[in-house]
This record gives C-alpha cells, sequence and structure tokens, in this order.
C-alpha cells in the first residue's frame, strides 16, 4: 500500500488505485451556501455505476438536492429526505431548471 503524505499528485496517484479528479465547489443557490455540498461530477459517476435509467435512488440528507438533480438528468427516478425547510425550498428551485 502507498501511505498518502497529502500530496495527491506523487502519492496517490503514482500507485494502482483509481483516482476521480473532481474539483472542490462551494455550491451557492439564492445566495444560500452549503459547505457540504456533493459535487456533481461525483455523484453522477456513482449514480451511472449504481442504478440504470429508470431506477430508484433515495438520498436520506438531501441538502441542495445534488442527487435529485443528477438523478432527474440521467433519467432516474428520485426521492430523498431533507429537515430544513430552507434547504427544501432550494431544492424545489433547483429541480425547476
Amino acid at each position: 500500500h502507498t501511505r498518502w503524505s497529502g500530496d495527491w499528485s506523487s502519492d496517490v496517484c503514482s500507485s494502482d488505485l483509481n483516482i476521480l479528479r473532481i474539483p472542490r465547489k462551494k455550491l451557492v443557490i439564492d445566495g444560500v451556501k452549503h459547505n457540504a455540498s456533493f459535487p456533481e461530477e461525483l455523484c453522477e459517476v456513482l449514480i451511472n455505476g449504481f442504478s440504470k435509467e429508470g431506477d430508484l435512488v433515495y438520498d436520506p440528507f438531501m441538502g441542495t438536492g445534488t442527487v435529485a438533480k443528477v438523478s432527474k438528468n440521467l433519467k432516474r427516478n428520485y426521492i430523498g429526505s431533507e429537515l430544513s425547510v430552507e434547504y427544501c425550498k432550494l431544492i424545489e428551485k433547483r429541480l425547476e431548471n
């Protein structure tokens, strides 16, 4: 095993591991920032890898609705749970587009 020293470019990438290079982004919708947003690119890889068109994808912590948005774009059905009314409103706006 390669021990990670904190430098992605040398230690991890030179090993036998598959690494997805997805830049970190802060998602801001209508001025509301979600600090733990799930990158759409990563979500797309996972949904494509573990489901097919028409399948149901469940997100127990919807946050800003990234899983729902990507599921919709990939022709999956989706359902999720979110406690925050503020985030529920953001999810609705995000899915309208």
